[in-house]
C-alpha cells in the first residue's frame, strides 16, 4: 500500500515555509552566537 503525502518536496522547502521555520527556531534562542552568526546569512545558508 502507497502512503499519499499531503505535502510535496517544493512545499517543504518553499521559502515563505523555511522563512517560517527559521523564526519558529529562534524563539528563546535570539541571544546565542551560532544562532547570530547564522542570522547574519540566513539567505545564504538557505540557498
Amino acid at each position: 500500500m502507497k502512503i499519499k503525502l499531503r505535502h510535496g518536496f517544493e512545499d517543504i522547502i518553499c521559502i515563505d515555509n523555511l522563512l517560517e521555520a527559521w523564526k519558529e527556531f529562534i524563539r528563546g534562542k535570539r541571544n546565542k552566537s551560532d544562532v547570530q552568526e547564522f542570522s547574519l546569512k540566513l539567505m545564504d545558508n538557505l540557498f
